[in-house]
């Protein structure tokens, strides 16, 4: 099959989770498949990999302007041509949008002949800032509703949508975006074939990775460290780069902030790992590395991901807003016979496999099929 991938960004040229999620997902169906990847990034380039061509373009000044991404762009017919005449060129059997951000959304109209996929990973279709956030969770204001207009006009023309949460893609089905086929495909993870360290009941040590931000809810770390501190007499230990302002108001008697980090090092130093998010974060990649990582995680009530952390256990679902209930999970963390039971839970889901990019893969080509033979 041959398959042409359109990202905004693609990782190594832009790192987050989203593009690492691509990437793997990339070079596995690259072992059966002829790949073919479109990309924007800072000059025009080519390069051939061993089954993958990534294509990239030079991003023009209305992709880096945050209000005019979404209006500009969105009606930009001369790289709208440009994008179809290497499609055209390639004569792909399915064209997989991972996002429409950054491109000009006026290329689905254009694209009528090929089977199209869209794989939904943040709320950029229904939502300028792509996190349905603004000083907390907040419906679609006037701008949104603007600018998703012509959007939910162009779904029409989606053959099929993915999601990797159910919370992510009941949001689109709910603001009028339920069109053609549609899936949950969870994002697939390259699982580690050991695990990094041994399971503790006594020595329970907590961690935050990733971006520092509000929607991150890491302006609630602060209390969440001395609640630990208290509790365990360690501190909270963060990694991660962002906002300056959150991160120089850490405090530095319950809070080791230790910059950025990658993930085997971090793993090797906490056995609870936690997600605090504050945005209908869609499916955090947490969740899968601490699994392979046999570290537990603790996840936000607004998170993406309850099904698989309460497949461990429910009482790892909190609300970070509330102090009472972090409180609550932390004592039951304390409690021997709660840790067995969730590293016995640990164990058997890591085993099981169901979160490895190989049945990622063979998810997604089960539905190219069913979408090609409708």
């Amino acid at each position: 099959m041959k398959i042409v991938f359109i990202n905004n960004y693609l990782h190594e040229y832009y790192i987050g989770g989203a593009e690492e999620s691509s990437r793997i997902l990339i070079k596995e169906l690259s072992k059966s498949n002829r790949v073919y990847t479109i990309s924007f990034y800072k000059d025009n380039i080519i390069i051939k990999e061993k089954k993958v061509i990534n294509i990239f373009l030079k991003r023009n000044r209305f992709q880096d302007l945050r209000y005019a991404t979404h209006f500009f762009n969105q009606l930009n017919i001369s790289l709208a041509f440009k994008v179809k005449s290497i499609i055209d060129r390639i004569a792909p059997d399915i064209v997989h949008f991972n996002n429409i951000q950054g491109y000009p959304a006026i290329l689905i109209r254009f694209l009528d002949q090929y089977k199209i996929v869209h794989t939904l990973r943040d709320y950029n279709t229904i939502c300028f800032r792509n996190s349905l956030y603004k000083n907390g969770i907040c419906d679609q204001c006037n701008l949104c509703k603007l600018q998703s207009v012509y959007k939910k006009s162009l779904y029409a023309n989606i053959d099929g949508i993915v999601s990797n949460s159910n919370l992510t893609l009941s949001l689109h089905n709910q603001y009028g975006y339920k069109r053609g086929q549609q899936s949950i495909i969870y994002a697939g993870y390259d699982m580690p074939s050991i695990k990094i360290h041994k399971n503790s009941l006594t020595d329970i040590r907590f961690g935050y990775l990733g971006k520092i931000n509000k929607a991150k809810g890491c302006h609630l770390l602060n209390e969440i460290g001395r609640q630990i501190l208290e509790a365990t007499g360690n501190k909270l230990l963060v990694a991660g780069t962002g906002n300056q302002s959150i991160i120089d108001s850490f405090d530095k008697k319950s809070i080791d902030y230790l910059g950025y980090m990658k993930p085997l090092d971090f793993y090797s130093q906490i056995n609870v790992v936690i997600i605090t998010s504050v945005w209908y974060d869609p499916l955090p990649r947490i969740i899968y590395e601490s699994i392979s990582f046999n570290v537990i995680p603790i996840l936000s009530i607004h998170s993406g991901g309850k099904t698989i952390v309460q497949s461990i256990d429910k009482n790892l679902i909190f609300d970070p807003n509330n102090r009472g209930d972090f409180e609550r999970v932390i004592s039951y963390l304390k409690t021997t016979s709660n840790l067995k039971s969730i590293y016995k839970s640990l164990k058997r889901i890591g085993e099981g496999k169901q979160f490895t990019i190989e049945k990622t893969s063979y998810e997604y080509m089960e539905f190219y099929k069913k979408i090609i033979n409708d």
